[in-house]
């Protein structure tokens, strides 16, 4: 089954608890499809939400609320724009707009809403499913070095209008965050299996900063 195939799949198990409608879960379906399928998202895209699905499966007999966390997946960027700062807000409104249309439960949507918004900042949260998310969203970081690389340039390649110099002055202020946290993993799993290596990593390019 190819990697399309799979998310759709998952997209209408999920869907199919809560509508019978299949025409608009295959709307919804394919508004997703396409906005991941963007040809000027090199790293946003399909191959990120599945590379977070295969950590959630790894993960998901810790989450408290797994519908809302897969969805939050699904839609956590589905809104992606480099010129803006808004994405992650933009993003959760409109999963909010339209989990409601397919009858998810209104609990659920809350939550999902709440962990799209808590992607902006990575910020250390009570909540489990939180910490948890954000810790998928950036396990790329502590990946081998040549994944981490490949990551790295994508991302500089999504960020093409802008010119090097600029690029290379956010780029360098982004890291240098990450490197001044005390952990950059929330969850202990997520810590003890990758901290080192995204350390690493981003000491590498920072070091090196010539793609």
């Amino acid at each position: 089954m190819s990697l399309i195939d799979q998310l759709r799949k998952r997209w209408l198990e999920l869907g199919l608890k809560y509508c019978e409608d299949n025409a608009l879960l295959d709307r919804r379906w394919n508004s997703l499809k396409d906005a991941y399928s963007d040809s000027k998202r090199y790293y946003h895209n399909l191959q990120h939400l599945s590379f977070m699905f295969n950590e959630f499966d790894q993960q998901k007999e810790f989450v408290n609320d797994p519908i809302a966390f897969q969805y939050a997946i699904y839609y956590h960027d589905i809104i992606y724009n480099v010129r803006r700062k808004d994405n992650e807000q933009k993003s959760a409104a409109l999963a909010k707009k339209q989990l409601t249309e397919i009858n998810v439960p209104v609990k659920s949507i809350e939550k999902c809403y709440d962990l799209i918004v808590a992607t902006h900042l990575h910020e250390l949260s009570e909540d489990v499913d939180t910490n948890l998310l954000i810790d998928i969203d950036m396990a790329i970081l502590g990946q081998p070095w040549e994944v981490y690389k490949t990551y790295a340039k994508n991302v500089r390649k999504e960020y093409g209008i802008y010119p090097t110099i600029m690029y290379k002055k956010g780029r360098r202020q982004a890291l240098q965050h990450f490197l001044s946290m005390e952990r950059i993993f929330k969850t202990d799993v997520y810590f003890n299996r990758y901290e080192k290596q995204a350390r690493l990593n981003i000491s590498k390019e920072l070091a090196e900063m010539d793609y």
